[in-house]
């Protein structure tokens, strides 16, 4: 029997990136899924793709903007027509369109943009969950692993509004730890199309070649000196399925691959 055994799982971002490659680990692992996605097109893609391997699974697709309080509303008024309880969350995010930008030259919307991406978001999904779900949810939540270098010349918006993730998860799980177990994953980085698109774009401002700042990522700022891979995720996905029940909040600091998980 595999993990997910009728189990329900919302993956947001799920048509690329981080999101689809969680998405698809879920369907190995035999969750019904619930998929988010801004991209009708890509999100219809990625569901016929899950549904032609793991025809035995429900998958429902549901495309909003995480911006948007009324599509997280909707994505959980949807998903409780199939289900009453959701037992897994996975919040993925993307970019915000504004991306990169330096820091001392942010316009304001771009702060508003990324504010409301990772921080409003991320409150909205959880107050659905203490308010309606019927039961406890194991939420993943994936942050990123620049957080933690606060000073260095990558640094982007996004890494500077994504540090108020932990306080925000952190004070909500134990603000309601018979709802929500929370795991934030400090993911290192994976050739994603969307982490692709971005590291062409800061390359650009630094004024060196995208190859030679792939490099920079893997060695100077991942201690394994490699880049995750789907295997990863996949690995992820099983520890967060096998964690205790008592645990309430975890942060998972993942340097580019499994490895380096630790609890």
């Amino acid at each position: 029997m595999t993990h997910g055994s009728s189990q329900w799982a919302i993956v947001t971002g799920a048509s690329k990136g981080l999101g689809y490659h969680t998405a698809k680990a879920l369907a190995e692992e035999g969750f019904n899924l619930v998929l988010f996605s801004r991209n009708k097109q890509r999100l219809a893609s990625t569901i016929d793709e899950l549904r032609s391997r793991k025809g035995e699974i429900t998958i429902i697709g549901v495309s909003g903007d995480l911006r948007n309080p009324e599509d997280i509303d909707r994505l959980f008024k949807e998903t409780y027509r199939y289900t009453d309880k959701v037992d897994y969350l996975f919040i993925s995010y993307g970019n915000p369109l504004c991306e990169p930008s330096k820091i001392p030259d942010v316009p304001w919307s771009c702060w508003l943009e990324a504010t409301s991406l990772y921080l409003a978001s991320t409150h909205r999904i959880l107050q659905n969950l203490i308010s309606s779900n019927n039961g406890r949810t194991r939420v993943l939540v994936y942050n990123s692993f620049t957080i933690t270098s606060p000073g260095h010349e990558l640094l982007t918006v996004a890494d500077a509004v994504r540090r108020g993730l932990s306080l925000l998860l952190k004070r909500t799980a134990y603000s309601y730890p018979l709802k929500l177990m929370i795991i934030e994953a400090r993911f290192g980085s994976m050739k994603t199309p969307g982490a692709i698109e971005t590291i062409r774009l800061v390359s650009r401002l630094q004024k060196i070649e995208p190859d030679e700042m792939w490099i920079i990522i893997r060695e100077k700022m991942t201690p394994l000196n490699r880049l995750a891979s789907y295997d990863d995720i996949l690995a992820l996905v099983k520890t967060v399925v096998s964690m205790p029940d008592y645990t309430v909040y975890t942060v998972l600091n993942i340097d580019g691959g499994s490895d380096s998980i630790v609890c």
